[in-house]
């Protein structure tokens, strides 16, 4: 029975909760799905949308999101800290550290979103969250601001993740206010005792006068006027070490102020700090130019008066790069020479880059590290001048091979010779042998066939480079050899066979056997295997006596004659 027609009579499609198999439909029934979690394909038979519930269904991975910004009001050109709480509802972890960008834009759609930069945070598990936080400046007015979990400058994520389409948290309208506006002026002195939580905004329960000498307002024991702004509940505050004093984070979510200068003002410090490096491959033994984008965060030059002490020169820094076995940064080492940067006016950024040769093969980890290691320019925020660990793949050495000539004849020799590299190679035959360390090497062939061989530089982590085969062929064939036939036996009675044999040396080319006549006929083609001749042929019955003659291409050329013993009748 046609279940189709039974319950709508012709169907032109398949009714919603049924499945079509030929001409008739069935019901949808929830024990045709795979019961091995994260295992479904979406098909008509078994469809997750409709049967969220089936263990089948069920997707297994990490899935991380973003939440809202904070704060939620800043002023203009302040290095302000922006946080968001990044959370792994999924049900795995993500096994490595990954990049949180933060963007900001014109509207709540994201228009124009630009870049402010990315953060590294830790590996999260399932369910678990973790605050991401990124300083910097707007200028006045209303911006959007958001939070990508998992995501670089270019918006390539390096998690694998059940749901890639939710990573990026809400833009959030961030009012920033006239310079220096002062609508909750209050008095207040700079001092470096009491408690502290967040790094503008901070909890409403901090001291303000440390807040201030924080936040680079006012100095240790100078008095002033700064805003302080209510900005609501933030959900997290983090810690930093900024002018000399430290403030701790605070995991939680609570009310949270932003202090601010009364008056016009610029920032009182420089903030560097360097972005992600690249590139992400790199060749052992070939020298690789690493870069990174070197940014002042603040409109505080690094070349103003009381900003630089010492360096490569007025307001420049050092930018150094660093290598690790892992993306935490084990087994750190700096990366020389440092790159000589800047100076830099506020806002503004350079690519800072070194050439470095990778000596073995395998997946390191590098950053940037701005102002690093001798720490010249006096910065709001010493604590963000690294940029996150990123892997660098590095392959074995690119060598290529090349053999002259590429068929010989045994006895003869070719030259094998090799290119890319640099040092010591080892060269391996592919029926045995070793021949040397050098870029070139020679051999030559005992016999005939197809010989191959294979380089690789010294040290172990290099890949086999294949050079091109050598075909060996026997030596030439002169045709200066003899040729000679027998037969077996060369007397037979009248109606016998006779096996004819042939042999030759020297012989370049097929070589013809005929004679007899008769059902004692021959006529066959021989041909020779590396210039020697060998063959057999049976006749038919010998009649009469039959003379067989071997001819080659090189004129020569043998006979063999077979008699025939007569028979006698007695009268």
């Amino acid at each position: 029975t046609d279940l189709c027609d039974n319950i709508a009579g012709t169907q032109t499609s398949v009714p919603s909760g049924y499945y079509q198999s030929g001409s008739s439909c069935y019901p949808n029934p929830i024990d045709v799905c795979p019961t091995t979690p994260g295992t479904q394909t979406q098909t008509s038979q078994c469809n997750c949308t409709d049967m969220p519930s089936n263990p089948g269904c069920t997707v297994t991975g990490p899935d991380l999101t973003a939440g809202s910004i904070s704060p939620a009001a800043t002023s203009p050109n302040v290095s302000t800290t922006f946080s968001a709480t990044i959370t792994n509802q999924g049900n795995q972890t993500t096994g490595s550290a990954y990049n949180v960008l933060f963007q900001r834009a014109t509207n709540s759609s994201g228009a124009s979103a630009t870049s402010l930069g990315t953060v590294s945070v830790t590996t999260t598990t399932a369910g678990q969250s973790r605050v991401a936080s990124r300083a910097a400046s707007l200028t006045q007015g209303t911006w959007y601001v958001r939070a990508c979990a998992d995501m670089n400058a270019s918006m390539v994520g390096a998690i694998s993740e059940t749901n890639e389409g939710n990573n990026c948290g809400p833009w959030t309208q961030v009012v920033v206010g006239s310079a220096g506006s002062c609508a909750n002026p209050v008095s207040v002195t700079g001092s470096t005792s009491g408690g502290l939580w967040g790094t503008n905004p901070y909890t409403t329960d901090s001291t303000l006068g440390k807040a201030a000498v924080h936040a680079g307002l006012l100095a240790n024991g100078q008095s002033g006027t700064i805003n302080v702004a209510d900005v609501g509940t933030v959900g997290s505050f983090g810690g930093s070490t900024r002018n000399g004093v430290t403030s701790t984070a605070w995991p939680e979510a609570y009310p949270g102020m932003q202090l601010s200068a009364c008056g016009p003002q610029s920032d009182p410090y420089p903030d560097l700090t360097a972005g992600a490096k690249s590139p992400s491959s790199a060749t052992r033994n070939q020298a690789v130019t690493l870069s990174a984008t070197v940014s002042n965060l603040t409109n505080k030059a690094t070349n103003a008066a009381g900003m630089y002490v010492g360096g490569p020169g007025a307001g420049a820094f050092y930018t150094t790069f660093q290598r690790a076995t892992n993306s935490s940064g084990a087994g750190a080492t700096n990366i020389t020479p440092a790159h000589v940067t800047g100076p830099l006016a506020g806002g503004a950024s350079q690519t800072a880059s070194v050439s470095y040769t990778f000596t073995t093969a395998g997946t390191f980890y590098v950053r940037a590290c701005a102002d690093t290691p001798s720490d010249n320019i006096t910065e709001s925020n010493e604590g963000n001048n690294c940029g996150a660990w990123s892997a660098i793949t590095v392959t074995g050495t690119a060598l290529s091979c090349n053999v002259s000539p590429s068929s010989v004849e045994v006895g003869k020799s070719v030259t094998y010779a090799v290119s890319g590299g640099s040092g010591s190679y080892v060269w391996q035959a592919s029926d045995g042998g070793s021949y040397g360390s050098a870029s070139i090497a020679s051999r030559s062939f005992a016999a005939p066939g197809t010989y191959g061989m294979q380089v690789r530089m010294g040290s172990d982590g290099d890949s086999w480079v294949y050079c091109p085969n050598v075909t060996v062929a026997g030596p030439a064939c002169t045709d200066a050899g003899p040729v000679e036939i027998t037969a077996s036996p060369s007397r037979v009675e009248q109606g016998d066979t006779v096996t004819l044999s042939w042999t030759g040396t020297n012989v370049s080319g097929a070589c013809t056997v005929s004679g007899g006549s008769g059902s004692a006929a021959v006529n066959t083609s021989s041909n020779p295997a590396s210039c020697t001749l060998s063959g057999t042929v049976t006749t038919g019955a010998v009649t009469t006596q039959s003379t067989y003659t071997v001819s080659c291409p090189g004129g020569q050329s043998d006979t063999v004659i077979v008699n025939v013993i007569p028979k006698f009748e007695e009268f």
